[in-house]
């Protein structure tokens, strides 16, 4: 290869390395260095080695070198630390700073800044050469910092410190959004060159995906912590239910909970009394954790109000009083409360606004007669009355949540009351977990395996034959 064509293969690996540069693509910007390393062993007819621009090949060493340090550590401050420092020492300055922006306060804050003595640094957006570059996302380079109106003084006799010239130039993330400014201060051996900014503009890019896979691993830490912590609260709250369905003379029953989300607001539960057994079905308004917390609140309330008082009425009244006093006022809670009397075979009940149970009688399904009350812990006043009626052999009570009746297909059709009534006429003849897994499965067909939108609870009761 003779000595004008060694020189243009060195031009055009240049402006390939260029290219590759702003693609990111430091496998073969690798490629492209070695490459000119050997070119570099040419000799021209003087027998002088021919070399590439020593400023660029040293740029494009620093910036793979970059690439390499991004890939070897998740610590974001220990990784833009060495991002600086490859800036200071490839750059020739004197000290570099990144700043982070700050959307919510509209202020930019040094999360490295080099030099002695240094304390962070904060700057209201548009203040000093680096807050204009927030705003404008413009690149500032000056050598006369002094006689620039945009340079804030202040920050140098704060440190005690000259700057003669400066480089600053916006991060930008992959959405084109300003996340941070780089700002290269007192360069030595003269002005910051176009090569100098070509460098730093590389070294921004590199710089936001370091944030931004920063922040992806902290959101993903954040996100399995916040995980395994579901998972923990999902089996606590799985205990608190019924693990299973009491003895019971004269009625057989059983229950199921399923949350759409890790935890839910629904709630279930069978409290044994003396001469009989306490039941309640509730739902509390929302999903997720707030809602399982006042289910929690509201199951502790409930074991220990039941034994007390045989009225239906005066429990879910105090009930009532404690949830208004103890949550918020957009928060609320359906509920319906009963007692079963095995003596007599006679069931007491209240309905503080929630789905009216189903009763199945010699085969006709209908909803059992309440005096409907209101919801739970939305007023002081509330008022709650009391039914009761004597139950029948094979009589069937079926008690659930809106997240059964209002289950939704692909046509956004909800399952509804009516298909409930016909399928608990269809299967009314079998047991009670035998009714409760034709109900369950009726609405897992309907849905089509579609997510569930809201909790499903569910509560069959059937009288035995005397």
């Amino acid at each position: 290869m003779n000595n004008a064509q060694a020189r243009e293969t060195i031009q055009t690996l240049l402006k390939e390395a260029q290219n590759v540069l702003v693609a990111q693509q430091y496998d073969r910007l690798a490629s492209i260095v070695d490459q000119l390393e050997k070119q570099m062993d040419s000799f021209d007819l003087d027998g002088r080695p021919l070399r590439a621009d020593p400023v660029k090949m040293s740029h494009l060493e620093s910036l793979i070198n970059a690439a390499r340090i991004l890939n070897s550590t998740l610590d974001l401050e220990e990784l833009l630390t060495l991002f600086m420092d490859l800036a200071t020492r490839e750059m020739k300055a004197d000290r570099s700073t990144l700043y982070l922006v700050d959307t919510k306060k509209q202020e930019l804050w040094s999360l490295i800044a080099q030099g002695p003595n240094m304390v962070e640094i904060r700057l209201p957006f548009g203040r000093g050469i680096a807050g204009k570059v927030a705003v404008t996302g413009e690149t500032i380079n000056i050598n006369d910092p002094y006689n620039d109106p945009r340079f804030y003084k202040e920050i140098d006799l704060k440190m005690g410190y000259t700057t003669r010239n400066m480089l600053s130039m916006p991060v930008r993330n992959k959405e084109g959004e300003i996340i941070g400014v780089i700002q290269i201060l007192n360069k030595l051996d003269g002005p910051f060159t176009q090569e100098d900014e070509f460098f730093l503009e590389n070294l921004a890019i590199q710089t936001a995906v370091a944030i931004e896979n920063a922040k992806l691993h902290k959101e993903a830490l954040e996100r399995r912590r916040l995980e395994a912590e579901l998972r923990v609260a999902y089996q606590i709250q799985k205990n608190m239910l019924p693990q299973e369905s009491p003895a019971v003379e004269g009625l057989t029953l059983c229950g199921l909970n399923v949350p759409c989300l890790e935890v839910g607001g629904d709630y279930f539960d069978f409290i044994p009394l003396e001469d009989g057994l306490a039941i309640a079905i509730g739902d509390v308004s929302g999903k997720g954790i707030p809602a399982a917390l006042i289910m929690a609140n509201l199951q502790a309330a409930l074991r220990v109000l039941a034994p007390t008082s045989r009225s239906t009425a005066h429990t879910v009244l105090r009930m009532n009083t404690l949830l208004k006093e103890s949550s918020t006022p957009n928060k609320f809670v359906t509920f319906f409360y009963c007692i079963y009397n095995y003596r007599d075979r006679k069931l007491t009940f209240t309905n503080a606004g929630h789905n009216p149970p189903i009763l199945v009688r010699r085969g006709q399904p209908g909803f059992l007669p309440t005096n409907e009350g209101l919801i739970m812990g939305a007023f002081h006043d509330a008022i709650y009355q009391e039914n009761t009626i004597e139950l029948h052999d094979d009589d069937v009570i079926v008690l659930y949540t809106d997240g059964i009746t209002e289950a939704c297909n692909r046509s956004k059709e909800h399952y509804g009351e009516h298909r409930l009534l016909e399928l608990i006429e269809m299967h009314w003849k079998q047991s009670a977990t035998d009714i409760q897994q034709a109900i369950v499965q009726s609405v897992a067909d309907f849905s089509h395996s579609t997510s569930p939108n809201d909790d499903m609870t569910l509560i069959v009761m059937k009288m035995q034959r005397s």
